[in-house]
């Protein structure tokens, strides 16, 4: 199997395992928003959101305040199924939220 297979597999299986959910750029997530909450972490006040995907209760845990605007934009309310797109890297990065 050439490495870059390997590695697109390995990195798939940790993200299924993980209760942490991660975002690269241009990826989609897509779940049931079930909360959110301003958390202190170890770089400051961080959102952490909780979603159900795929049966599994997911933490994505956000410093961003452009993924909060966003949510806001949408009108997202707990319970809602949505889908969460980052777009662009970095400190550019921004984020595309849907009901669906």
């Amino acid at each position: 199997m050439p490495l870059e297979d390997l590695y697109q597999e390995a990195k798939e299986e940790r993200k299924g395992k993980s209760k942490f959910l991660t975002i690269d750029e241009n990826e989609s997530i897509e779940g049931q928003f079930i909360s959110i909450e301003k958390t202190e972490g170890q770089f400051g006040e961080t959102y952490h959101y909780t979603l159900l995907v795929s049966g599994e209760e997911k933490i994505l845990n956000k410093k961003s305040f452009r993924l909060l605007e966003a949510m806001k934009k949408a009108k997202i309310v707990e319970g809602d199924n949505i889908k969460i797109t980052a777009l662009g890297e970095g400190f550019k990065r921004t984020y595309s939220v849907k009901k669906i």
